[in-house]
Formats: C-alpha cells, structure tokens, sequence
C-alpha cells in the first residue's frame, strides 16, 4: 500500500520550511562545560529537532489512512523514512555548509589582554580590571589559533 495521506514532496517541504526557518545561532561558549568550542554545537539541537519533527508528522500522516493496520503503519512510515531522509541527507549538509551563521560569544576568562610589558595574557575575572576588555589593543581568543603567539 503506497497511499499517503501526504507525499514525500510534503514531508521534504515540511522538514526543510523548519530546517531554514532559523539560520543564525548565538552561542555562549563555557570552557567548564564543553571544553573547546565544537563549531557544530549550537546548530545540532535546531537539525536534530527538525528531523524528529518530520517523522512525527510521516508517522501522523500515515496512521490517517483509512483501515491501515499496525504494521503496515510501521512498515510504510519506515519506507517513507527512508526514502525522504535519502533526499533530506544532502539538503542538511548544504544548509551547514551555505546558510548557517554562528556568532560566539567568549568568557572574558578566555580573552587575551595586553599585560602592559609588550605581551599578551589571559584576562583573570575578580582579580583584573574589566576596563581591560575595553582596550582596543587586546584581542578575543577565538579558537585558540593564536595562542603560541602570546605565551
């Protein structure tokens, strides 16, 4: 049996009106927490809420077919799973690659500032002046990718 209440193109359209309807992500990176930031971290959740979404609505979707039984439920909504994730799959991958915007947002402990000799240190939260984060010669430790640099 192959009558859906709705089509594959449905579910596609559904996933992917979800998918885009949020494209840029504010993150608080927390070192006690997480440890080094993972780029994909504040995105994860959106995709991973959308997917089970999408499948609440195939599964839905299927259950309404007039004297459907159980397992042809199981049967057609794995069917229908796999065949929509298939499409799905590389429409994720272009979504991460094309349209996401992350904007990190880091612990002062974790900005480098200018210790006044001509190098550069980590900003020491209780015990530094926060005036320190305002100085246009200190910089944002963003991935760490500087850091030999300022040892």
């Amino acid at each position: 049996m192959d009558n859906y209440a709705k089509t594959k193109d449905d579910f596609i359209k559904f996933f992917l009106d979800e998918l885009y309807s949020k494209t840029h992500f504010e993150y608080e990176h927390d070192p006690e927490v997480m440890g080094f930031f993972e780029p994909d971290d504040p995105y994860t959740d959106h995709i991973m809420a959308a997917q089970d979404h999408v499948k609440e609505f195939m599964k839905d979707s299927i259950s309404k077919i007039p004297g459907i039984s159980a397992d042809e439920i199981t049967k057609q909504y794995e069917k229908m799973q796999k065949e929509v994730f298939s499409i799905l799959l590389p429409e994720i991958e272009k979504y991460v690659e094309e349209k996401i915007t992350v904007n990190v947002k880091w612990p002062d402990s974790l900005r480098l500032i200018d210790d006044g000799n001509g190098d550069f240190r980590y900003f020491r939260p209780g015990e530094d002046d926060p005036a320190l984060l305002g100085n246009r010669d200190n910089v944002a430790d963003n991935g760490h990718k500087d850091e030999e640099n300022y040892k």
